[in-house]
């Protein structure tokens, strides 16, 4: 490769130039090289995280919200939905699922009942991101997380 670089240079530019030109026909095939590379393997490595997360994650195992001991959550990732179990005496509830940057993506307002499963979609959302699923009363007493 290097030898036929050499060459079409010899032909398209004086011997002034030759090394300047070379040294820039180099960095631009190494710049090539990178962002041919670097994107393939980001894209393999979260596709292979999602993998991973839904294998370890179809189990549907419920866990205790932190701070909520009346409150469990578990998420289906074949599915894309996330279930919360209530067994709680607020009137009204707020769940959020917020991102790393505690951006609000889903909001809902629930009057839990007695043993009540909510369900919440989470179709849309990347699933091998760091969610964090923020439940409140009304008064913003008793915060507990899950994170998804």
């Amino acid at each position: 490769m290097d030898v036929f670089i050499k060459f079409a240079i010899n032909f398209a530019v004086s011997n002034q130039k030759k090394q300047q030109v070379m040294k820039k026909v180099k960095l631009l095939f190494i710049l090539s090289l990178l962002f041919c590379l670097v994107p393939r393997a980001i894209t393999k490595n979260t596709s292979l995280n999602a993998v991973q997360e839904r294998n370890i994650s179809l189990s549907e195992s419920w866990e205790v919200v932190r701070g909520l001991p009346s409150v469990e959550a578990s998420i289906n990732y074949e599915e894309e939905l996330l279930y919360v179990k209530f067994n709680t005496t607020f009137d009204n509830v707020n769940i959020e699922i917020k991102d790393a940057h505690n951006t609000v993506l889903v909001h809902d307002l629930v009057h839990p009942i007695e043993n009540m499963t909510y369900t919440i979609s989470m179709k849309g959302l990347p699933l091998n991101k760091g969610y964090k699923l923020h439940i409140h009363n009304q008064y913003g007493e008793a915060t507990g997380l899950f994170f998804l």
